[in-house]
């Protein structure tokens, strides 16, 4: 908890929009918050066995670790995620292990989790499974199929913020 909280503050701008990590300014990230995770997280693994929490802290530190977004180690906070969907098989997991091999490159394998999924699985939100099939059909060059998906995202969305961000992103992608 720790570590989220420290980067509330940079997941929206002062027009309360909806940034994605590769927009957040990591200098807001509040450092004492971090620490104290990092506290608590060394407290954590001194132990046989581990949680959903311990990987989910995991992941977490990894993306604090990264001075940019560049930096992150998408690798290891994929072998994160498998770990957690081991332990807990959730279509949120596959979603995100999908999005993470879209930040590798790695299309093949980021198509095959999206196969594994149907957008009912997230329920209502349904909308991040579109978002992240347009975000993989943009990357391979599939501009048509992106906006699609895009489309269908937004269709779904019900958050006023998340839909704002979308339609920043397709306005992006038809600008391209």
């Amino acid at each position: 908890m720790c570590f989220h909280s420290a980067r509330l503050e940079a997941k929206t701008n002062v027009n309360n929009e909806v940034l994605d990590l590769k927009q957040q300014d990591r200098s807001l990230w509040h450092l004492p918050l971090i620490q104290l995770g990092n506290s608590m997280m060394y407290k954590a693994v001194e132990t046989e066995e581990f949680s959903c929490y311990h990987y989910e802290a995991a992941i977490a530190a990894e993306h604090l670790k990264a001075k940019t977004f560049k930096d992150t180690n998408w690798n290891k906070i994929l072998h994160w995620y498998k770990a957690l969907y081991s332990l807990q098989p959730m279509a949120s997991h596959l979603l995100t292990m999908a999005v993470i091999a879209i930040q590798t490159k790695d299309y093949n394998k980021a198509n095959a989790y999206l196969k594994q999924l149907k957008p009912e699985d997230l329920e209502q939100r349904a909308y991040l499974y579109y978002a992240a099939k347009a975000d993989y059909y943009a990357e391979i060059d599939s501009f048509d199929e992106a906006l699609l998906q895009i489309d269908l995202a937004l269709d779904t969305v019900t958050n006023t913020l998340e839909k704002a961000y979308l339609m920043k992103k397709k306005y992006s992608w038809t600008l391209s």
